[in-house]
């Protein structure tokens, strides 16, 4: 209820009116020696008075309590902001609302004493009789009509000092989110955090389905084609056992990557896989049946190029191996002029994956897109190809 925030208000409003009244008295003390007969002492604490009011918000570590009074007493929780570095912007705005914290408060509280003292003036006269000079002559009614008179007006007065607290207070919840809100480059820097924050959930979604969830399938394959052969040919099974077992352990060991990074932000413990162990990948693919015929350039790349490439192949066989039809499965990797190629091909069977069904495919498309380069993959004449052309001068991942 509105009534239940007089009480917050009412403190939140005294605090700038006691900042204000320290100020004043200060500022009385220094005019009382620099007031003379050619500067009247009204003019002096005015003038003094105003620029401590004005200046005092421009203060380090103003900001900070200003946003923790306006949380907590005028239950301002949303769309404050204390930033990092200050600059001038937040300085001059949390000058202003400093500013009028104060002059709203010494308002207010002049107010409110002003409605104590003549509602205890009153109480005193109706109690022992006689008169009070407050503002007007106070004395007992002695009238019925009187006492009605005197009971509506301080009635009136105490809600009329009741309605400037939650006013005021209302205003400066307003003045709070506009002037210790978020600036348009508070605003532009949470959006770019933000997304800086997407695209990296994004390339991790990437790397779990590149690495995790191949590694998945091929341990599935692995265990499809190990529990065939267990009877008729228990040392091949065993290899597709070992592969099972090296196949969960890198799996693991990036899943546990990628939810540190998730977690705590942690850099990479160990390298992410690249060109150098495209044989390794091959042969895995081998033993799952797969004929691979593969040919891979030796030529520097960064490293960053290099486990984009290797992602590419990955994603090639991968689906040649889950998707593909029977027939040998050809990958090519190649320099042509400032591009590093690579091409991929493989009979296409019945459920080959779509550029819009794939999340492989469409991971792959905004990884190489991201480098710059150029992704394509379909059926044609009865064969999948895949290719990619990812730009050599990709440098190392910063």
């Amino acid at each position: 209820m509105i009534w239940r925030e007089v009480p917050r208000r009412a403190v939140y409003l005294l605090i700038g009116a006691a900042i204000c009244l320290a100020f004043a008295v200060v500022v009385a003390t220094v005019s009382a020696v620099l007031a003379g007969p050619g500067m009247p002492m009204p003019a002096v604490v005015v003038g003094l008075g105003s620029i401590p009011v004005l200046t005092v918000g421009l203060l380090p570590g103003i900001r900070d309590l200003q946003v923790a009074a306006a949380g907590s007493l005028l239950r301002v929780d949303t769309g404050l902001v204390r930033p990092q570095q200050l600059r001038w912007e937040h300085r001059w705005r949390t000058a202003v609302y400093t500013a009028a914290h104060q002059i709203l408060g010494f308002v207010t509280g002049v107010s409110v004493v002003l409605v104590v003292w003549a509602v205890g003036a009153l109480a005193v006269v109706i109690v022992r009789g006689g008169q009070a000079e407050f503002i007007v002559r106070l004395a007992r009614p002695s009238t019925p009509l009187g006492w009605v008179l005197t009971a509506a007006g301080a009635v009136g007065v105490v809600a009329g000092t009741v309605g400037l607290v939650l006013g005021a207070g209302a205003v400066m919840a307003r003045a709070a989110s506009r002037l210790l809100g978020p600036t348009s480059t508070d605003r532009l820097a949470e959006v770019t955090a933000r997304l800086h924050q997407e695209t990296e959930y994004r390339r991790l979604s990437r790397d779990l389905h590149d690495g995790v969830g191949h590694a998945l399938s091929g341990i599935s394959l692995h265990a499809t084609a190990g529990s065939r052969l267990l009877r008729r040919d228990p040392d091949v099974a065993a290899e597709s056992f070992a592969t099972i077992e090296a196949l969960a352990g890198r799996a693991l060991g990036e899943l546990d990557q990628v939810l540190a990074l998730l977690r705590d932000d942690e850099p990479l413990r160990q390298p992410e896989p690249g060109l150098d162990q495209l044989e390794t990948l091959v042969d895995e693919h081998r033993k799952l049946g797969l004929d691979v015929t593969f040919e891979v350039a030796e030529l520097p790349v960064g490293p960053l190029l290099s486990t984009t490439a290797y992602r590419v192949c990955s994603e090639a066989l991968h689906n040649a191996a889950k998707h593909g039809g029977p027939g040998p499965v050809t990958l090519r990797v190649r320099p042509e002029g400032d591009h590093l190629v690579i091409t991929a091909t493989n009979p296409a069977g019945t459920g080959a994956p779509s550029r819009r069904r794939g999340r492989g495919l469409v991971g792959l498309d905004e990884r190489v897109a991201l480098l710059g380069g150029r992704f394509e993959a379909g059926a044609e004449n009865a064969q999948w190809r895949l290719s990619a052309h990812l730009p050599r001068a990709v440098g190392h991942r910063g």
